[in-house]
């Protein structure tokens, strides 16, 4: 006798990503690198970042619109009961060689997101300074991580690797979810990414 198994669908919202169109790339990244962009308001007091130059990011009006659509994509994919909410609190991290984010969550919101715009470093150059020869636990250097727990109890961590191919790319997670930015090393640029929130109204 053959039987079947299925795996129900349980409720368990987790990450979407989206590549930004290519002329809202090129805006968004003019936007960041705009002197002015380093005098709008500091975050740095409302961030728990070990990054010395994060700031608000200049407003613009086809990105927000971007993200809403992604955030109903997102609250569609997953199934998320959506109360009417907004997209607020954007900033720009200005992150330099040593710098990292530890982690953290957003608990009072209902998605966060973060957009990298320019990565400085070759991957596979960060990957190497260690010279790591642990399989099981390789470096995790300049690696974006989320921290979740999984059926059966246990915790998961699942690193990012980000490098210039992903320029561009959005990714957007609940607000709840840890996740953390490991620092890089091989490169005196600054990995720029702008992040944000989701937030009931």
């Amino acid at each position: 006798m053959k039987h079947t198994f299925n795996v129900p669908y349980l409720y368990n919202p987790g990450i979407l990503t989206g590549k930004l169109p290519n002329y809202l790339l090129k805006k968004l990244k003019k936007a960041v690198n705009d002197p002015s962009a380093k005098q709008a308001g500091k975050y740095n007091s409302r961030l728990v970042a070990s990054i010395k130059q994060e700031y608000e990011t200049p407003e613009i009006p086809e990105l927000i619109d971007y993200l809403d659509s992604m955030y109903q994509a997102w609250a569609d994919t997953f199934k998320f009961p959506t109360p009417e909410y907004e997209i607020k609190d954007i900033w720009t991290n200005y992150m330099k060689k040593g710098e990292f984010n530890p982690n953290h969550n957003h608990p009072s919101t209902l998605a966060a997101f973060v957009i990298w715009v320019t990565i400085p470093y070759n991957l596979n150059e960060e990957l190497e300074i260690d010279g790591w020869e642990n399989p099981t636990h390789p470096p995790k250097n300049s690696a974006f991580e989320v921290t979740y727990s999984m059926f059966d109890g246990r915790t998961a961590s699942q690193p990012i690797f980000v490098d210039k191919s992903m320029e561009g790319t959005v990714t957007m997670f609940p607000g709840t979810l840890l996740h953390c930015v490991y620092p890089f090393f091989t490169s005196d640029g600054e990995r720029i990414s702008v992040a944000g929130n989701v937030s009931p109204k």
